[in-house]
């Protein structure tokens, strides 16, 4: 039994390190160590069970294809830069790069990681302890810096020393952002953390066990005092799986209305109460730092003025810029539109700068490949995974919204960031155990 836990004590810190750890050495993430370190133990120890791993899950069609399009982009970049349509060479290079981070070098580490359970024999309900204890190893450092400002001057220094991000090192966002130990604590931090969030609830509902809920509750802070486009992403998933599970309660015919009555008596008290004590949470975390109450409030109320009259005409914040005609340019020509232009908006030299991930996504790839790349994330959540239950098909749902709904306030693919490379494990774990579960029935039949 603690060697048992000692192995999830493991996973739990790997995954921290995969999904958070800032660079220990200025310039040179972390992230880069860690995959290193993941393929050599792949090559050298668990080779037998990576082949296994990649077949069931269909890891190496999802690889090639993601590779295929990248290059066709990067092709279509170094001939747009030839006939001077690219005004620099670095444009062409970071934007392949950036989806190269996530996909093959993501999934080196989830494969790392799925192979660890598969010769230790860790259930699904274990790896996905390992994920949430992961993340509320992140909140614990989140809260703490939020309690102590000495913590937070310690782990700010760390990350600002090592990390190479101006945002970071702008001092008035330290008044009342940047809690926590992370190689991002912007947007991205707030779209991965409100997935991990959201597995509590998933494991709570698929256990019958209101206690699990507890511990959305750090992750849940540490979301909102860094990164407030998580807690959309919360409410998403969230959303998905009550509906989920009423809908499970209403067509189950086989028990009785006093037993379906019990049941969402017990659903909602429970929602009540983790609402209340999540509002309690809330409520305290502003309370030391009341600026950033004020911040919040006048972020989602430009967000939302700014959606339904128009980024131009929004007063001010964070909406008028993100809704703003400059952040939405497509590409001029019908080729670009189609195929892109080996490049993305963010950054570039010679073009108006976008956050907006279906615009990034649109200059570098094109349309057709948005379809391909948006299609292929689709089909292997909705169907490689290969849902067991009502639970686990909505969960899935969700995470796959929360992916087109982030793409409206950044990139949700690129550089490895938290986001990409939660939702990337979560599809490729989920596909892993329900495959694999479903070849051992067929062998023994």
């Amino acid at each position: 039994m603690k060697s048992r836990k000692k192995l999830i004590a493991y996973l739990s810190f790997y995954l921290f390190l995969f999904f958070f750890a800032p660079p220990i050495i200025p310039k040179v993430s972390f992230f880069y160590i860690i995959t290193a370190f993941s393929l050599f133990m792949l090559l050298h120890r668990y080779r037998q069970e990576a082949l296994q791993i990649i077949k069931a899950t269909k890891m190496n069609n999802f690889i090639k294809i993601f590779i295929v399009v990248i290059v066709l982009a990067f092709v279509g970049a170094c001939i747009n830069f030839t006939t001077d349509n690219i005004h620099s060479v670095t444009d062409i290079i970071m934007t392949s790069a950036r989806l190269f981070l996530s996909c093959p070098m993501g999934l080196i580490c989830i494969l790392y990681f799925l192979c660890v359970c598969k010769r230790h024999n860790i259930t699904k309900h274990e790896a996905i302890m390992a994920a949430i204890y992961a993340g509320i190893i992140e909140s614990v450092f989140a809260l703490l810096a939020l309690i102590s400002p000495e913590i937070k001057n310690i782990l700010l220094n760390i990350m600002r020393n090592n990390i190479d991000n101006e945002t970071i090192a702008r001092s008035y966002l330290a008044e009342f952002r940047l809690f926590g130990f992370a190689k991002d604590l912007f947007d991205h931090f707030g779209y991965g953390m409100g997935i991990l969030a959201t597995l509590p609830l998933y494991v709570a509902i698929n256990r019958r066990k209101v206690k699990y809920l507890l511990l959305s509750i750090p992750m849940i802070a540490a979301t909102i005092i860094n990164a407030r486009t998580g807690i959309i992403i919360i409410g998403v998933i969230v959303i998905a799986l009550l509906f989920g599970y009423i809908f499970k309660i209403i067509r189950n015919f086989n028990i009785s209305l006093q037993a379906k009555a019990k049941q969402f008596a017990t659903l909602f008290g429970s929602v009540a109460v983790t609402l209340s004590a999540i509002i309690l949470a809330v409520n305290i975390v502003y309370d030391l730092n009341p600026r950033m109450r004020a911040n919040t409030i006048a972020d989602f109320s430009s967000v939302f003025t700014a959606f339904i009259s128009g980024g131009e005409s929004a007063n001010g914040g964070v909406g008028e810029v993100l809704f703003s005609e400059s952040f939405w340019q497509l590409p001029e020509t019908p080729t670009g539109l189609i195929v892109g232009q080996g490049h993305s908006l963010y950054g570039s030299v010679g073009y108006s700068h976008s956050d907006v991930g279906y615009i990034n996504d649109i200059w570098f790839f094109g349309l057709i490949g948005c379809l391909i790349i948006y299609s292929l994330l689709s089909y292997y959540a909705i169907r490689v995974t290969n849902p067991q239950n009502t639970e686990e098909r909505m969960l899935m749902i969700g995470v796959l919204l929360s992916f087109f709904i982030f793409q409206v306030k950044g990139t949700a693919l690129w550089s490895a960031n938290l986001g990409a490379l939660v939702t990337l494990f979560t599809i490729f774990l989920f596909s892993y155990y329900n495959n694999n579960k479903q070849n051992t029935r067929k062998r023994l039949s």
